[in-house]
């Protein structure tokens, strides 16, 4: 399949926003674990935060990922 540069602005932009929303609800999820002490929330943040992790180079991600460490 070819996208001519209107569709392929619409992928990139539509592949963006998603993880500008990902970033986001990971920095969420960070804000409400702060003051929960337990393994099961720290395992489903570190899930959460390996798996941004393969698009640090996202801006967002990168800030979410540098406020984790």
């Amino acid at each position: 399949m070819v996208l001519n540069e209107s569709a392929a602005h619409a992928v990139d932009a539509g592949l963006h926003v998603g993880w500008f929303a990902a970033a986001a609800t990971a920095a969420r999820v960070l804000d409400l674990s702060a003051d929960v002490v337990g393994e099961r929330t720290a395992g489903r943040t570190r899930v959460v935060l390996a798996r941004l992790e393969g698009f640090r180079g996202v801006p967002e991600v990168k800030e979410v990922l540098q406020r984790a460490s």
